[in-house]
């Protein structure tokens, strides 16, 4: 806190304990409270797929405030679980022949893929954004999942479109195309949006 922003209430202006946590309130209510953090820019998701905007009531509006808030402010955790793939594991390794006869090479992660789109679908606020005002949900009706590739150039994440309307073979296939085109510096801008 900048102290020369507060008015001190106690004794002879000075500041106290209570001023300080007042100004603070006062901040992290208004519309400039984002801390520094630059706003996000107004993305068009329309261009990827079909949207829909919901406007958020007050409730949900205060606690995305409040979400992005703590986001900025706690230490970030990593969730780990166990899950036994021991069947889906045996289902891979039983088509992966017929899967490398049409060109694919059949890995866990076109399993995880497909996963992650099914619970999107079950779950649609977690594929949605908050508008540039934070007054609407903007709930996506496509499911364009970002896949980490390690280049010699570093981390990039090329962006599978349209994963629902895909199978594990063409999820797979998506993959190592993407993979390859990092690898060789031939990702687009459309392959990373």
């Amino acid at each position: 806190v900048d102290l020369t922003l507060v008015e001190g209430s106690g004794r002879k202006s000075r500041i106290i304990k209570e001023d300080v946590q007042s100004f603070v309130k006062a901040r992290l209510a208004s519309p400039q409270g984002n801390m520094g953090i630059p706003q996000i820019a107004e993305i068009d998701f329309s261009k990827f797929g079909s949207i829909e905007t919901k406007p958020l009531n007050k409730i949900k509006r205060l606690t995305a405030q409040s979400m992005t808030r703590s986001w900025l402010n706690v230490p970030h955790v990593t969730q780990f679980d166990e899950a036994n793939i021991t069947e889906l594991e045996a289902f891979r390794k039983a088509n992966k022949e017929s899967a490398l006869a049409k060109g694919v090479k059949l890995t866990p992660l076109a399993f995880v893929v497909q996963a992650v789109v099914k619970a999107l679908q079950a779950f649609p606020n977690f594929n949605a954004s908050l508008d540039a005002k934070g007054e609407n949900l903007i709930v996506k009706n496509y499911y364009n999942i970002g896949i980490a590739v390690d280049t010699p150039n570093g981390l990039v994440v090329p962006v599978i479109k349209n994963a629902e309307k895909k199978g594990l073979l063409d999820l797979a296939r998506d993959m190592a195309e993407l993979g390859n085109k990092a690898r060789n510096k031939a990702l687009t801008p459309g392959d990373m949006s």
